[in-house]
């Protein structure tokens, strides 16, 4: 089986945020299956941590969603760092 690529883990992860009002549960569930993968980059994590979040604050978990949120903005902050970096 191919492994997945940036982009496509990155598409998952948007859709998973897409989700969050319909079918809480199935977005958190798609975002979790993002975070799983080993490989999966920075932007596609923050994404996925938001979504996390997201769900979280929606089904009442104020202190998961204060964690995940405050991941996915750490994470984003990481990539940006990371990005100048190298420039």
């Amino acid at each position: 089986m191919a492994r997945p690529t940036a982009n496509t883990s990155l598409d998952a992860a948007e859709r998973a945020l897409a989700a969050v009002v319909d079918d809480p549960l199935r977005a958190e569930a798609a975002a979790l299956a993002v975070l799983s993968d080993r490989g999966v980059d920075a932007e596609a994590a923050s994404v996925a941590h938001r979504t996390v979040g997201l769900v979280a604050r929606e089904t009442g978990r104020l202190s998961v969603a204060r964690q995940r949120l405050r991941r996915a903005i750490a994470v984003a902050d990481e990539r940006v760092v990371h990005r100048r970096e190298r420039v």
